[in-house]
């Protein structure tokens, strides 16, 4: 469904009125549907118990730790080419690490694991050694990143 907003709506996205709206083609052009809620299947259900860990996991790592995966997130945007969106928070490069170490460790449960269990897999838990195992992109200077979760 094509619209025309009466007071040039550009950049509009979203729902509203049990509708799905999006600007397209620059916002010269707006677009409309009904919104339809998607069928759950197991993999959203999943995906969420699985998300919901990770931030519980998050949650009891230490201050400076979350600071220097900061530092590493600011120091890891100038390594991002043009075309692709840098990610400015550490809890995405958190989670990017997980999904790393889960990758080379398939016997990993990422839905009911715990920190403890994680150290005791020998997962790495400070962020110059989560480089230097390659579970996250490389950047100039990791060695002041040394402090652990």
């Amino acid at each position: 469904m094509k619209l025309n907003y009466k007071y040039g709506i550009r950049t509009m996205s979203g729902k509203l009125d049990d509708l799905i709206h999006m600007a397209w083609n620059k916002g010269r052009v707006a677009i409309a549907r009904i919104f339809v809620y998607p069928t759950l299947v197991a993999n959203h259900l999943l995906f969420g118990d699985i998300a919901k860990n990770i931030a519980a996991i998050w949650d009891v790592c230490s201050k400076a730790f979350k600071d220097d995966l900061k530092e590493y997130t600011r120091q890891r945007i100038q390594y991002y080419t043009a075309e692709q969106i840098p990610a400015y928070a550490n809890y995405s490069h958190f989670v990017r690490f997980l999904y790393n170490y889960l990758a080379e460790n398939p016997t990993v449960d990422l839905e009911t694991i715990t920190k403890g269990e994680l150290e005791l897999d020998g997962c790495p838990t400070n962020v110059a050694d989560i480089i230097d195992e390659g579970l996250l992109p490389k950047i100039d200077d990791p060695t002041d990143l040394t402090k652990n979760w």
